[in-house]
């Protein structure tokens, strides 16, 4: 059956198999923007090119939500690590070198 007997033996003591919760609601991307694009339906746009275009034109007064830093400074601080790393890795190979010589 798949269940373990302290499982069994468990729910034997409470007198019944335990409830199960509905799974909690995931955030979505668009949750902020949902009362406009739910306005903009209503009103009988269902074109959804034109509902995109005149979200990304309102973008300026709404606050992105999901936002993760600029995209070049994570890229030039991965670089930074690489080549500390790097400089590391050839810093110790030298002094290997040395320490054999």
């Amino acid at each position: 059956m798949g269940i373990d007997r302290k499982t069994i033996s468990r729910w034997l003591v409470v007198g019944r198999c335990p409830e199960r919760s509905p799974p909690a609601a995931k955030r979505h991307c668009v949750d902020p923007y949902r009362d406009f694009i739910l306005e903009r339906y209503g009103a009988g746009l269902d074109n959804a090119a034109q509902l995109a275009r005149e979200l990304r034109a309102g973008l300026d007064y709404m606050e992105p939500v999901y936002y993760r830093g600029d995209p070049e400074k994570r890229r030039s601080e991965r670089a930074a690590k690489l080549r500390t790393a790097r400089e590391e890795r050839r810093r110790s190979n030298a002094e290997r070198l040395e320490l054999a010589a």
